[in-house]
Parts: C-alpha cells; structure tokens; sequence
C-alpha cells in the first residue's frame, strides 16, 4: 500500500508539472515527482509501470529543460522492459522517446517488436509508420499496415488514413 501512496503522490507531481509554465515551481514538482517513484521502486523493484512512470518523469524533464536527465529516462524504460517485455504500452512510450532523442533506427526496432506483439494497436501503427516512412523504408510501412489489418479489421480506417497522409499504397 505504501508504495501505491508513492506511486500516485509521483503521477500527481508530473501531471501538475505538466501543466505547469517552465521555471522553479515545474522543476520542484518534477523533483517530487522523481522522489517519489523512487522511493515507490525501492518499496517494489518489480514493477514495470513504477520505473515507467519514472522514465516518463525524466522523458519530460529531459525532453522539455534538461538534457542530462535523458540517460536516466532510457534506463527506467529499458528496466521496465527487462520486467515486462510484452508490455506494448511502455515500449512504445520507450520508442517515443527513442524518436524524440533522434535515435530513430532505434525507435523503430522497439516499435516493429510492438507491432509483432500486438498488430492491431493504432499507438504502434501511427507511431511505426511514421517512422519507417521517414527512415525511407516504404514498403515495411505497407507491410505492418497490411499486418494491422489483418489482426484486426477494425483498425482499417487508421491504417488507410495512415496510408493516404503518407501517401502509402497497400502492400500485396
């Protein structure tokens, strides 16, 4: 239960953060924030959405006004990946930040491995295909919008809207 109270006490820190304008008060809320979901991991080191929760603390702090906080947000991802590898949310949450820190040949490689696990997700589609296509790798685009569809027809108009932003034909 302790480390529930943490957990939340961190999540409300960053979500205040967020909306929060750039200056002290955002720093000392992201600190709090860090604090605690520290302090929650220490209570439950194997709880992937813990160091997940923390690598999204350190994605913003790194992303928005502190570039030296980005090695600390690829190590809580790439922890919670070690305890939850099938987890498509945090992996995609890791490839975003992986994108965003211009390393995009990486973020692709964790999004393909989303969409092996779950190829009907729209986060995975939306985010894979926008990267292949700007990696020049058209026709891997196609083909895991093609696998989309095929695990579930439902994301259909996703993956055509994909298709027609991208200028994308479907792959045979």
């Amino acid at each position: 239960m302790e480390s529930q109270y943490r957990f939340l006490s961190g999540l409300v820190c960053s979500w205040t953060a967020g909306g929060t304008p750039a200056g002290e008060f955002k720093v000392k809320l992201l600190a709090e924030s860090e604090r605690a979901l520290q302090s929650a991991i220490v209570l439950q080191p194997f709880y992937a959405n813990y160091y997940a929760a923390a690598g999204g603390v350190y994605r913003s702090w790194a992303l928005k006004m502190d570039q030296s906080k980005l090695g600390a947000a690829l190590g809580c991802y790439e922890k919670a990946l070690r305890i939850s590898p099938y987890n498509v949310d945090i992996r995609n949450e890791f490839a975003d930040l992986l994108y965003h820190a211009n390393r995009r040949e990486e973020a692709a490689a964790q999004l393909e491995n989303s969409a092996s696990i779950d190829p009907g997700y729209w986060s995975t589609l939306y985010l894979l295909t926008r990267s292949l296509v700007e990696l020049g790798r058209q026709e891997r685009a196609r083909y895991w919008l093609a696998e989309a569809v095929r695990a579930d027809p439902e994301v259909w108009d996703i993956a055509d809207d994909l298709r027609r932003q991208y200028k994308l034909q479907e792959h045979q």
